[in-house]
């Protein structure tokens, strides 16, 4: 578990579409859910994370459990549910508190194995929110299309694009979920595997680039409770 950036968070919900189907929990409403994550979240790293990843973690940001619940409840709630609630009020967006606590339980149930990384918060689980404009419809920002569309800088909701299209690198229009854009070819290519050759991480399923090899390599665990 390591410091974690927030907005591809937003990104991953609206991606995934859902995950596992997860277990029992009580409903989380969405006035909760930023609250709840970051409880979720802190408790976590503070069970798992020895002293040298805790520090990487805290930063300056927090020092202990209860700091880092406000820290992460802040972020969450500025990047995640702020703009979904602006959704739900504009009719673009859809929440659905019983599949929230499903997703707060399946992330507890983790421990202190598999990914603890926030921005894999709904992996497990399905997802509680879809945005509902669909492709050329008008959006505001991500979290207002559905699934497997984004948000372009024209405002409205627009599919990204399949393996063999012409991509324009860090910019619109953007490769589907495990493709990258070749800058080489300008083309959406299929990520690689552990193992393949590649001289940046964005080319990796991993996002892992050995700097000293140029090999893709599974990401480190950290934060195992060792």
């Amino acid at each position: 578990m390591k410091r974690a950036a927030i907005v591809p968070l937003a990104v991953a919900l609206v991606a995934i579409g859902c995950g596992g189907s997860g277990g029992g929990g009580s409903e989380v409403t969405i006035d909760q859910l930023a609250g709840k994550m970051a409880a979720a979240y802190c408790a976590k790293a503070y069970q798992c994370c020895n002293q040298e990843e805790l520090a990487q973690l805290q930063g300056e940001d927090f020092t202990d459990e209860a700091s880092c619940t406000t820290y992460y409840t802040s972020l969450i709630e500025q990047f995640l549910v702020t703009p979904m609630r602006s959704a739900i009020d504009a009719g673009r967006g859809s929440y659905d508190a019983a599949k929230a606590g499903k997703c707060i339980d399946a992330f507890e149930a983790l421990g202190c194995t598999g990914s603890n990384d926030p921005n894999t918060f709904f992996d497990n689980c399905e997802t509680p929110y879809v945005g509902l404009q669909g492709e050329g419809a008008e959006c505001a920002n991500n979290l207002e299309c559905q699934s497997g569309l984004y948000c372009s800088s024209g405002k409205t909701c627009s599919a990204y694009l399949s393996s063999g299209e012409t991509c324009g690198g860090n910019s619109e229009p953007y490769c589907g979920q495990g493709l990258y854009c070749d800058t080489g070819t300008t083309t959406c290519t299929q990520m690689k595997n552990v193992g393949d050759d590649c001289t940046s991480a964005v080319e990796c399923s991993t996002f892992n680039c050995d700097d000293t090899t140029h090999k893709c390599v599974e990401r480190p665990q950290v934060c195992t409770g060792q």
